[in-house]
């Protein structure tokens, strides 16, 4: 199996911010060769495609808000022109939209935006937390709204494996449900607490293994390695945690 392994940079965010340069470096030693932008960390996007460039890494996609893709659609284009990804992710929803007719404005919004990048061979793709499992006022679900309803929006999924996990709902029965239509998919795993909080991508309760199998049938382009908070020693140590067991997941499969 040959599906590659990236990296969303928000997952060491701190260390970024410290010293860019470094970070990118020890990305790049643990074996990464791809990254899932986060922000510049105030730098410019030339910058950053220039440090990328320097330790043999390259953007596969990027997160931004809601306003970028509606309405600053053409200089997102101007950015995935120069570092060469193809996909623009909507990484959060604010609470005004976690409704019945939220959900319905959004898919419309993002349908149009979609349509619009698709031009420029760049597709716009939503990423879950938990909220959009929870049932609505009228009983409907907002991940259903955006994935599962009758009408089929140009927009795509950047799935999340730990947060459907986390809301009760099944990551790989959404993967499937949703083949073809997952390029980008969040590798994270859930530590077995009370809390249910993250931990390195094998060392917790979501079986990782059987959707790792099933993702390259599914469309999915890149495996993301992610990891919000509760590292077990530092970000950048998880990052390559992440990485070595993600990997050996990928071999499993190929036997």
């Amino acid at each position: 199996m040959s599906l590659p392994i990236a990296l969303q940079l928000f997952t060491i965010r701190n260390e970024l911010g410290s010293n860019y340069e470094q970070t990118m470096e020890q990305i790049a030693s643990y074996g990464y060769r791809y990254v899932e932008l986060a922000g510049l960390h105030d730098r410019t996007a030339e910058q950053v495609k220039g440090i990328l460039d320097q330790f043999g890494l390259k953007a596969i996609a990027t997160h931004v808000g809601l306003g970028d893709i509606t309405n600053n659609l053409p200089q997102m284009v101007e950015q995935a022109e120069l570092f060469g990804f193809k996909h623009i992710v909507l990484p959060f929803l604010e609470d005004k939209f976690r409704n019945p007719s939220g959900y319905r404005n959004l898919a419309s919004v993002l349908h149009e935006s979609a349509e619009r990048a698709r031009e420029a061979d760049l597709t716009v793709c939503y990423h879950n937390h938990n909220f959009e499992f929870d049932k609505l006022e009228d009983g409907s679900q907002g991940y259903t709204i955006l994935f599962d309803s009758p009408t089929r929006y140009a927009f795509e999924a950047e799935l999340d494996v730990y947060w459907a996990y986390k809301a009760g709902d099944d990551p790989l029965t959404w993967l499937k449900k949703l083949s073809g239509r997952v390029p980008l998919l969040h590798i994270k795993d859930m530590a077995d607490t009370p809390e249910r909080g993250f931990t390195e991508i094998g060392n917790g309760i979501i079986n990782l293994q059987s959707i790792v199998d099933e993702a390259e049938s599914c469309g999915v382009e890149y495996l993301i390695v992610e990891q919000d908070n509760h590292w077990t020693n530092s970000p950048l140590e998880s990052s390559r945690v992440g990485y070595e067991n993600l990997s050996e997941m990928l071999v499993a499969t190929t036997r």
